[in-house]
């Protein structure tokens, strides 16, 4: 869900930034999500907790998603360059 972001705010260096951020969470995510599951799996004896945290997680994300403010400008603009290259 965030992979469209970095296009449609910031623009040159900024932007690479900005995916270059997204790969890095992307990658601790990778670890730290099958550790969690592993740590709260022998806490509790099943998958539920992990589970839900997991899903806490995505909530959240959609949560902070939700709340940008896109302009609806720079939209029609980056499709346009898009278009013409």
């Amino acid at each position: 869900m965030f992979w469209p972001l970095p296009s449609s705010f910031p623009t040159g260096a900024s932007a690479a930034a900005g995916i270059a951020a997204i790969n890095s969470l992307g990658n601790l995510s990778g670890f730290a999500g099958p550790y969690a599951m592993g740590y709260l799996k022998d806490l509790t004896g099943n998958f539920t907790a992990g589970l839900l945290l997991l899903a806490g997680c995505a909530l959240v994300g959609a949560i902070v998603v939700a709340m940008l403010r896109i302009d609806a400008r720079r939209e029609q603009l980056s499709g346009k360059i898009a278009m013409a290259h």
